[in-house]
């Protein structure tokens, strides 16, 4: 490998004052390598929680599924992948495949989510310098390598976003990203080691490989060789990011593959397994793989995962087989905030696809008691996936579109956390919050991947469907892999201004404006939906029948044109579609028929719980403003009121309140006073040693239930 120096305003890219870095231990623990020093564990004990509450509302939490070939209604794998991320770059577009010279080498680039994710000559269209259109600065824009590799001679086509997604021979990878023990940092970056993040591993992958088990070995050997960072490498605690699970299909096999930083920061560690063809799996940022069996061909592994794990002390031989999932998870004691972000979809996703299957939906940090993958009921098609992509726990206790955070009308989007009335975004998640779904309202794009090449051939048979913006409220079109091009509408505009001809900004207005008026509106979109794709259903299998019988030259002009016109057809459905609702839902009324000879609406009044909260029938000159809310606990000295009824979705044993357990709120809120009084010093330590104390009570709490697992702490 050469490796290149990169550009100097890395160390501007969201540099902190305070450079702090992850080492092994539990309970939050964290060591700060900055002038802050001093403070010690307490300190640090705080700040580890606070950035697991952070970072669970964070802009990265993906959501991925795959299903085995028999499990398929076309006898072919599947997977999918909800790219959630509030201010990513949301452009999708075809790099064709290529030849390079003999002693050519590819550019490896630093980890960018947003627009542009990558400036470059050599990839798909919309990434080059003259289509950045949106940046003011474009002319200056510079994208300098961190390092690069050896070229290979031929490399494949694939459909790219912010990730790699599908290549022309049918090899399709999702993405989840997980927390693990330890986090590193790219080469370049501080002290970075590390040259590879996750997309591009993935994009690797998918330029020289054809299949599974070759893209699992390539991404495990380079991550190895050359060490694999956290996309989030800018975040307080690097552990949160610091694994990866995808999920890999070829046409005739489906994968689950697991990857985490090593502890030296230069290497990594990864397991794969095959998902029985009959099976159905769902990774919603935790790991999944359990014991690992080196005697099966089902497992694929890394040469050093076994000495990592006993180098430190997480297993040993006479654990047996190394569970993945409970070693090389992020273990804090007392941690219940993580819990229910993850296995709420596990649970929502495993019921709908085999819904008599008996599990709890509330269950320990790692689900102990869920299965790697189920047998579905029935065999599965691309739309049953398209469908598992908008869940949001309908017909659970923890239905989204009601309770009172719907608001009057359903709405079930719950907003990222930030600031409010003097409260930090660290303080709100310390103590509280929402379950969150799987279809949300910062997905970037939804994707299903069908590897039908063993049935419907070569060229036909690598098949996306991709919809933009959160899938609950928008389209999916589908995208022949090997069409030599793709509808602008996917590969046009950025979140910096409005376009009407991008497919994300479509699906933005009909999200936002459609959840105003949800529980009445959801009846349009459904609508739009079946009518969309169960037509575009029809046309692909009159398609691929077609295709079988054409010159390949032919077929890929008829690839190309359909997948082409399918993405424009759906930018116009979008439109269309907000334009429908806007006539149908506006002013507190819904028109009842727009074809009738008099103008008739229908009033869209509060339900009786929601007049009930926000006082109606309270004599306005008495009671103008004041809402009837659930006090919010203590948080350093503030006392607010929120309007929404208390208990609404929020786990129990989740993320409600975990003051009882690690005393964090409590130790902020004395903090804050000792330092205002006559003994602020001696205050401040009496607090601090308090702290120790239950910190050190906490790891010998966690290690005594550790061993009694058969596992060692993390501390």
């Amino acid at each position: 490998m050469a490796v290149r120096p990169g550009p100097e305003d890395w160390r501007s890219w969201g540099c902190r004052d305070c450079g702090l870095l992850p080492r092994r231990g539990g309970f939050g623990e964290m060591v700060a390598i900055c002038s802050t020093r001093a403070m010690g564990w307490a300190v640090a004990l705080v700040i580890g929680v606070f950035a697991l509450a952070a970072c669970l509302s964070g802009s990265h939490a993906c959501t991925t599924m795959v299903v085995g070939r028999k499990a398929s209604t076309e006898n072919a794998p599947m997977c999918t992948h909800n790219d959630d991320c509030l201010d990513c770059d949301f452009r999708v577009d075809k790099t064709p495949a290529a030849e390079h010279g003999k002693h050519a080498m590819r550019d490896v680039y630093l980890y960018r989510n947003r627009y542009p994710t990558k400036v470059v000559e050599d990839r798909a269209p919309a990434y080059r310098k003259q289509n950045l259109v949106d940046l003011p600065q474009k002319h200056e824009w510079k994208f300098t390598p961190i390092g690069e590799i050896k070229q290979v001679g031929e490399t494949y086509g694939l459909v790219e976003g912010g990730y790699g997604i599908m290549n022309d021979q049918g090899l399709a990878i999702g993405e989840s990203t997980c927390a693990a023990p330890w986090g590193s940092l790219p080469l370049g970056y501080k002290n970075g080691s590390a040259l590879f993040a996750v997309d591009t591993l993935m994009m690797l992958a998918l330029e020289r490989t054809s299949k599974a088990r070759d893209a699992i070995r390539l991404m495990g050997s380079l991550a190895e060789e050359y060490g694999f960072y956290v996309e989030d490498f800018r975040d307080l605690d690097l552990r949160m990011s610091g694994g990866e699970a995808l999920t890999v299909i070829d046409e005739e096999e489906a994968w689950v593959m697991h990857l985490a930083c090593d502890p030296s920061g230069k290497s990594a560690i990864w397991a794969a397994q095959r998902v029985p063809d009959d099976h159905f799996a769902i990774i919603a940022n935790q790991f999944i793989i359990r014991r690992i069996n080196p005697k099966s061909d089902d497992f694929l592994y890394s040469s050093n995962m076994w000495d990592v794990a006993k180098s430190q002390g997480l297993w040993s031989e006479t654990d047996g087989l190394l569970d993945w999932t409970r070693v090389f998870s992020l273990y804090l004691p007392g941690d219940s905030l993580r819990t229910p972000y993850s296995t709420l979809r596990q649970y929502a996703l495993l019921k709908a696809a085999q819904p008599t299957l008996d599990i709890n939906i509330k269950t320990d940090w790692i689900a102990s008691d869920y299965p790697f993958s189920v047998k579905p009921a029935r065999k599965l098609s691309a739309r049953d996936l398209m469908e598992f992509s908008r869940n949001q726990f309908e017909g659970t206790e923890y239905d989204l579109t009601q309770g009172p955070g719907s608001g009057a009308h359903g709405n079930p989007d719950r907003y990222d956390g930030g600031p409010v009335d003097g409260i930090t975004r660290e303080q709100l998640f310390s103590t509280g919050g929402y379950p969150r779904g799987t279809s949300i309202h910062r997905t970037i794009y939804s994707m299903v991947a069908q590897s039908r090449g063993a049935t419907k051939g070569p060229l036909a048979g690598p098949l996306l469907w991709m919809a933009f913006h959160a899938p609950r409220t928008s389209i999916f079109s589908p995208i022949y892999v090997n069409a030599l091009e793709m509808s602008s509408a996917h590969s046009t505009g950025s979140m910096f201004n409005y376009d009407s001809g991008s497919m994300w900004w479509a699906g933005c207005r009909v999200s936002n404006y459609g959840k105003h008026w949800y529980r009445h509106a959801l009846p349009h979109i459904v609508a739009a939906q079946d009518d969309a794709e169960l037509s575009f259903m029809e046309d692909v299998e009159r398609l691929d029948q077609h295709v079988a019988k054409m010159s390949r030259h032919d077929a890929l002009k008829a690839l190309t044109a359909f997948t082409v016109e399918s993405g424009d057809k759906v930018l116009m459905k979008m439109h269309s579609l907000f334009d429908e609702l806007v006539t149908y839902f506006h002013d507190g009324a819904h028109l009842v028929n727009q074809t009738a000879t008099e103008i008739s609406f229908q009033h869209l009044f509060y339900p009786l719980y929601w007049l009930k909260m926000t006082n109606f029938f309270v004599p306005p000159l008495n009671h103008p403003v004041e809402l009837h809310g659930a006090a919010v606990p203590d948080l350093g000295g503030h006392e607010v009121h929120e309007s929404g009824a208390p208990n609404d979705n929020v786990p129990s044993g989740g993320r409600s309140d975990l003051r009882g357990e690690s005393g964090i709120q409590t130790a902020t809120s004395l903090l804050a006073e000792a330092s205002k009084g006559p003994f602020a010093l001696a205050g401040v330590v009496v607090i601090l040693t308090a702290l120790g104390a239950s910190f050190f009570a906490g790891s010998w709490f966690g290690k005594k239930q550790a061993r009694r697992d058969g596992y060692a702490s993390l501390a």
